[in-house]
């Protein structure tokens, strides 16, 4: 770790210091003598930094972390390209993630599904994006990534629209699941797409950078995500009775409404982002 010392009086060291350098004495059997005491490798040591600090703005060297590393891994960012596509790819991940909390909560506690039906419900979305991902990929290589990531982009969209507009008192849990297949139709074929996009963006030195900014804003994204649903579901759900109850199972209802809505304006956002990276030129 480097402190950084501008100050013309930094090289003055601490009082602690001064103390410590008054008990290095020379001692027996150890470089130094009486004659010449200033031979000790401590005081060596310490002159050494102090000559460093009238001439060098970087002092006191720490072992273990180095801080003068890290700008350099935030170039990666002065790209504009870069910074839309990684907030499409947080947006994106944001959606899924609140879908993914949102859907088996509200199905158990405002439309009467078992534990069983409300984890189901998910599954065909699911195993539908994990097969679409190498046709994504494919068709990105085929077709250039603007015209299959936004016909993908325009899906999801879409999904994301039939289940706030659609979802209310009343739906069936097929109802949950079709929509929630048509917006994992589109996810899956631009997610993974968005990331690569991005990562083509940064030099070679950088891309190491750029990967663990996305990974790191993925799982954040998924936490703000799971975050900002429960409150939707807390904030309705507040004061309308307990689990099972009329007034509750209502309020239930409206805030997975509520939530669904705040999705579908975040998945446009992401189309949004999307489009701006690739209509930026740096």
């Amino acid at each position: 770790m480097y402190f950084w010392a501008n100050n013309r009086h930094s090289s003055k060291l601490p009082g602690i210091t001064e103390w410590w350098l008054s008990k290095a004495g020379p001692r027996k059997g150890r470089p130094g003598t009486a004659a010449n005491p200033c031979h000790s490798p401590l005081r060596e040591t310490i002159t050494r930094q102090r000559k460093m600090t009238r001439t060098s703005p970087s002092i006191l060297f720490l072992p273990f972390c180095q801080l003068e590393s890290w700008p350099s891994r935030l170039t990666v960012l002065r790209s504009v390209k870069f910074r839309w596509h990684l907030l499409a790819y947080v947006l994106l991940q944001f959606v899924t993630i609140g879908y993914g909390y949102m859907i088996p909560n509200a199905s158990q506690l405002g439309f009467g599904a078992s534990v069983l039906a409300a984890g189901v419900v998910l599954l065909p979305g699911a195993l539908l994006g994990a097969a679409s991902a190498p046709v994504s990929g494919s068709l990105l290589d085929k077709f250039g990534p603007v015209r299959p990531m936004f016909t993908a982009m325009i899906v999801g969209l879409l999904g994301t629209v039939l289940i706030a507009a659609f979802i209310g008192a009343g739906s069936s849990m097929v109802m949950f699941g079709l929509w929630y297949f048509v917006y994992m139709l589109g996810f899956s074929m631009c997610f993974a797409n968005t990331m690569t996009c991005g990562m083509a963006v940064p030099p070679p030195e950088l891309k190491a950078d750029g990967n663990a900014l996305f990974n790191t804003f993925q799982q954040l994204s998924g936490a703000v995500a799971t975050t900002v649903m429960a409150v939707f579901l807390g904030v309705a759900q507040a004061g309308h009775g307990s689990a099972r109850d009329a007034e509750f199972v209502t309020a239930t209802q409206s805030g997975a409404h509520w939530g669904f809505v705040f999705l579908a304006v975040v998945m446009a956002c992401a189309i949004l982002a999307n489009l701006c990276a690739f209509a930026s030129k740096r």
